[in-house]
């Protein structure tokens, strides 16, 4: 029983969840003692020589995980810019569907800026790419029941949220694809994004040192956070592969270094 309890904390670091499992198996508690010095032990051997077998799942599944004691605050020389993916597909705030439809099926983006459409970069807010799927079968439910739609023509009425929640509903119990086959005459209708977007997304400025563009990420739990700068306009954007170890060095490397060697020059 000790000798179990101790590989599987070795190998799942798992500390006291793991000895009240084992005492709620075996229903006694003269071996308590000897079951949590031994998981104990064999915890604390097994972080000197390697991670836990969750942490090796996540590296070979390649997903980018932030640790919380990193050394990112050697690296305030560098800021967002530097480490941002440049120029990512922004949205206007108001488009027509089959530009839409187009974007989400030649993407594999999970969220997009929305820009003012006056001069397409002023940051707006932020829309995820279920809401636009959701959005486009809302059109093709409602041409559908009304066929009150016409060509080049804004859509007044917009969805509530209890509208697309019965969509969304409707997509999982039907199991539907993930865009619908829209006809002709709705594809160019032109769609306002301003009800369906999150405009109190989080962004950052562009010289935003990195250390403090890491901890927001992480400690707020974001997916995708959006660069801008002096202007309010979209230069940039950052995802959790942006700011993971191995791919923000070689970025910041890939920066400095035509810095180092003009400096090396003169």
């Amino acid at each position: 029983l000790i000798g179990s309890a101790s590989f599987f904390g070795g190998l799942s670091r798992l500390t006291f969840s793991l000895v009240v499992i084992m005492m709620e198996i075996t229903n006694d508690l003269t071996h308590i003692s000897s079951l949590m010095m031994g998981v104990f032990i064999s915890k604390t051997v097994a972080d000197r020589f390697c991670h836990s077998l969750y942490h090796a799942i996540l590296e070979v599944k390649c997903v980018p995980f932030l640790d919380v004691a990193t050394k990112v605050h050697h690296l305030d020389t560098n800021c967002a810019k530097d480490i941002m993916t440049p120029k990512p597909i922004c949205i206007p705030t108001v488009c027509k569907i089959v530009e839409i439809l187009e974007l989400v099926k030649t993407t594999s983006f999970n969220c997009f800026p929305v820009v003012s459409v006056a001069d397409k970069s002023t940051f707006k807010g932020t829309i995820l790419r279920s809401q636009l799927e959701q959005l486009m079968w809302f059109v093709y439910f409602r041409g559908q029941e009304e066929s009150l739609a016409t060509s080049n023509a804004t859509t007044d009425n917009h969805a509530s949220y209890e509208d697309m929640q019965r969509t969304k509903e409707k997509l999982f119990w039907d199991r539907l694809p993930s865009l619908p086959n829209l006809p002709t005459s709705d594809v160019h209708i032109n769609i306002d994004l301003n009800p369906y977007m999150d405009t109190s997304a989080l962004f950052v400025h562009e010289t935003m040192s990195v250390s403090k563009t890491y901890d927001l990420f992480r400690n707020m739990g974001l997916r995708h956070l959006t660069v801008v700068n002096r202007s309010n306009s979209v230069t940039g954007i950052l995802s959790r592969k942006n700011l993971v170890g191995d791919r923000m060095m070689d970025k910041i490397k890939a920066v400095n270094s035509p810095v180092s060697s003009s400096q090396c020059e003169r």
